[in-house]
């Protein structure tokens, strides 16, 4: 008995670990959309996909979460909105898993290396314009 309640400390303990992760790499490429100058069109065309990519994770395991459809992301707005579609997507996220935090741990394993690596992309991105 004692063991089981272990385990289940363990996974309890895993999963939070792993929502606290996932609420990071949201945050840090939230950070670096931040910091983008939204006025330079050349850096927009090369970090928009990239954008729409981070939404659309953050549509995805809502989505999961809620059981609701997945969201789809807006098509041809100026920076702007996409940003703001970012934020809404990561809020709207933020607050489903506050009320539902369990979810399987592969799949939010998997959620937070694709939000860091497109985190990461992105920041490669934005410094090498910026080298220009």
């Amino acid at each position: 008995m004692t063991a089981i309640s272990i385990d289940r400390a363990s996974v309890r303990r895993d999963a939070t670990d792993s929502l606290a992760d996932l609420r990071v790499a949201h945050h840090e490429a939230a950070a670096i959309v931040a910091d983008l100058d939204l006025d330079n069109a050349g850096l927009w065309r090369e970090v928009e996909g990239i954008i729409i990519e981070i939404t659309a994770a953050a549509y995805a395991v809502t989505s999961l979460v809620t059981g609701a459809p997945a969201e789809v992301t807006a098509s041809q707005v100026p920076p702007i909105v996409r940003v703001r579609e970012l934020a809404t997507a990561q809020r709207r996220l933020f607050a489903a898993m506050d009320r539902r935090p369990a979810l399987d741990q592969q799949l939010l394993e998997r959620a937070i290396r694709r939000v860091h690596t497109l985190g990461l992309l992105l920041q490669c991105v934005a410094l090498s314009r910026n080298g220009r």
